[in-house]
């Protein structure tokens, strides 16, 4: 084991692991599987020519239209029954007949998708059957995250653990072996702060095409999700020593000025337009939902209802990080495993050799401020798109949706001059213990699934 490099190690890991969430989880047992199926399955009529005339209907295969309702959200022991016998079926007669089926939402951003579809389209070319169609676009997933992952530890200088670990989550784990597009956020964010800490601690001044793949990454994060455009901080706030000039450092922070504005008008005409043409837009909650009108007109009462949902929630977006409630929020794992689990990943940021380079406070205090704007826009975001007027509390905010910046936190507060980690806890047995760790938790789900009776 020792041949073996902490990102070897890493993607060996992931792909072990996440070929056993493949099959413990169901289709559809994951977060909101079932939209991102959708969603994936557009880019591939897209690419097939099999794009429906109505708007609010999606094609698809006969024989695929099944996977939309035909398995439960909250599965029993008989959906891995079906599952399972389904697996070795043929691709039935009529089964590659093109069919409309209810379309949920639309598709700003195609390529957070392109994983999936890759996947899908794969298994449309050999005539799987909807079963095998469905792992293949999971597979293709969890291949995408796994060597994000693996670059994201190879380039970095610094924090290899951190990466490792917050990526062997028992939550980023589940993500990563489902049709979840969230796992392009984290591995996107992954890259980002790898490439930033190979440019900022850097010997020697950043060469211009590292300086623009960052900058690409960053841009290609934004859209999808605007709460992460406050990333780009990172390039603007770049030391001098990473340029060859003061000049130059003023022309490339014009560029990543310019580059934000763009991603901010290119996510917020595609937010103002989602609905153009009778597009279906997913919504949330009961009754009318808050505007930005109301947080502008009352900004007290908005950092109120953000202290109370902290002080109501805090605990259930700890441990949702982690992965204490998997599938829809209601498979439970011991709390104990996921405090070793944020434990590794603490560890994983303090330095290990004393000659490890080390982040400089005024370098990384950009850290927690990155991570707190995020947290705010994603408050912000959940408050207009979810929360009722008249709400106690922000409604629809999960710990995982901190996930693809909380390297950032944990770099930040971790990060100290000399070793503190014994000499045994390196990042490669803390991989292993994490990874150990994912036999208790892939058991566990997979005797609630089998142990479950739903009431008909």
């Amino acid at each position: 084991m020792k041949t073996f490099s902490i990102e070897k190690l890493t993607l060996f890991a992931i792909i072990v692991i996440g070929a056993f969430y493949l099959f413990v989880f169901p289709p559809n047992s994951g977060p909101d599987e079932s939209n991102h199926l959708r969603a994936a399955y557009q880019n591939v009529n897209v690419v097939m020519g099999e794009v429906s005339s109505d708007i609010n209907s999606l094609s698809m295969r006969a024989a695929d239209e099944r996977l939309i309702e035909g398995y439960p959200h909250f599965p029993t022991r008989e959906t891995y029954q079906e599952f399972f016998d389904n697996l070795f079926v043929p691709l039935p007669a009529g089964g590659n007949e093109i069919v409309d089926v209810v379309r949920d939402s639309g598709v700003p951003h195609p390529y957070i998708y392109f994983p999936q579809t890759a996947g899908i389209l794969v298994a449309r070319a050999f005539d799987m059957n909807p079963e095998w169609l469905y792992l293949f676009g999971r597979i293709f997933n969890l291949i995408f995250f796994a060597v994000c992952v693996w670059l994201s530890i190879k380039i970095a200088p610094i924090g290899k653990g951190v990466f490792a670990l917050v990526a062997l989550y028992p939550m980023t784990m589940h993500l990563a072996a489902s049709m979840n597009s969230d796992v392009y956020s984290i591995a996107l964010a992954f890259l980002v702060l790898a490439q930033y800490l190979r440019i900022a601690y850097s010997d020697a001044p950043a060469k211009i095409p590292d300086l623009f793949i960052l900058l690409a990454t960053m841009a290609l994060l934004g859209p999808p999700k605007v709460v992460f455009i406050p990333v780009m901080m990172l390039a603007f706030f770049l030391p001098n020593r990473c340029f060859h000039s003061k000049t130059f450092a003023w022309i490339f922070r014009a560029i990543v000025a310019a580059v934000c504005l763009a991603t901010i008008y290119i996510a917020w005409y595609v937010f103002i337009n989602r609905t153009a043409g009778g597009v279906p837009v997913v919504e949330a909650g009961v009754g009318e939902l808050n505007t930005f009108e109301h947080i502008f007109a009352d900004p007290v009462l908005f950092a109120k209802t953000c202290w109370r949902t902290i002080l109501m929630h805090f605990e259930f977006y700890y441990h949702s990080l982690i992965g204490s409630e998997l599938g829809w929020l209601e498979i439970s794992i011991n709390k104990i495993l996921l405090n070793v689990f944020m434990a590794l990943s603490v560890l994983g940021a303090f330095k290990y050799k004393l000659q490890e380079k080390t982040l400089l406070l005024r370098d990384r205090i950009q850290f927690p401020i990155i991570f707190l704007i995020m947290a705010l826009a994603t408050a912000v975001v959940m408050f207009v798109s979810w929360t009722p007027i008249g709400s106690w509390d922000i409604r629809g905010l999960q710990g995982r949706y901190f996930l693809p910046f909380w390297p950032l936190f944990l770099l930040f507060i971790a990060r100290w001059q000399k070793p503190v980690r014994p000499k045994w806890l390196s990042d490669r047995n803390m991989v292993l213990i994490a990874s150990m760790l994912h036999i208790i938790v892939l058991v566990t789900a997979f005797l609630f699934i089998y142990g479950r009776e739903i009431p008909v």
